[in-house]
């Protein structure tokens, strides 16, 4: 980026409709051709000094689609996602985008591609609220996984040396209570990981 290049911004106010309050959030639009490296992201990000800044990345005015990719970042470092820069983000996106089309009510609906992957959008023009699909990866764990992590959280809590050297009466203790809300709910135990980068 050089010194003569200028990029557009907005700052906004998200979940909130009353000026200053709600969380703040720089979006940043880079127009279609130009490019900005990641550093110089990180040092416009730095700048803003917002918890979080976002890098829109614009389309030809040719193209109709509601597609846009987005690059969020703190102060320090870039994220894969996170939930009012997404949603600022989105609200600012489609709104100006229904405005661009002449769109006054409905619901128009887009999507940006995060680091942590595609995130369905549906944008209220009347309400100005916009609602995201959040992606997550979901791992279902099988009565032996459960019983191998439970093992590895015990051992982690306890000190000992290691999921298979744990064969105590605390084991079986804990594996009891596990069994019990399985029989009683009919629970699948998952872990919600963050998503892929």
């Amino acid at each position: 980026m050089s010194s003569s290049l200028q990029l557009d911004f907005v700052t906004v106010d998200v979940f909130t409709a009353k000026p200053y309050e709600g969380n703040p959030l720089a979006i940043i639009r880079i127009p279609d051709g130009v490019t900005v490296s990641q550093e110089q992201k990180q040092n416009i990000a730095r700048e803003f000094n917002l918890s979080e800044a976002t890098f829109l990345h614009e389309k030809g005015t040719d193209t109709q689609d509601h597609a846009w990719t987005v690059d969020i970042f703190l102060t320090t470092a870039e994220i894969p996602f996170a939930g009012h820069p997404t949603i600022g983000t989105a609200c600012y996106a489609l709104a100006r985008a229904a405005r661009e089309r002449g769109i006054e009510g409905g619901v128009i609906e887009g999507s940006f591609g995060l680091k942590a992957g595609p995130v369905g959008l549906r944008y209220d023009v009347t309400k100005k609220t916009a609602r995201a699909a959040i992606p997550h990866d979901v791992l279902v764990f099988s009565d032996v996984m459960m019983r191998l992590r439970a093992n590895e959280l015990l051992a982690i809590s306890t000190r000992r040396d290691g999921p298979g050297k744990i064969f105590s009466k605390s084991n079986l203790d804990l594996q009891t209570p596990i069994r019990r809300v399985r029989s009683r709910s009919k629970t699948t135990f998952r872990l919600f990981r963050s998503s892929r980068v």
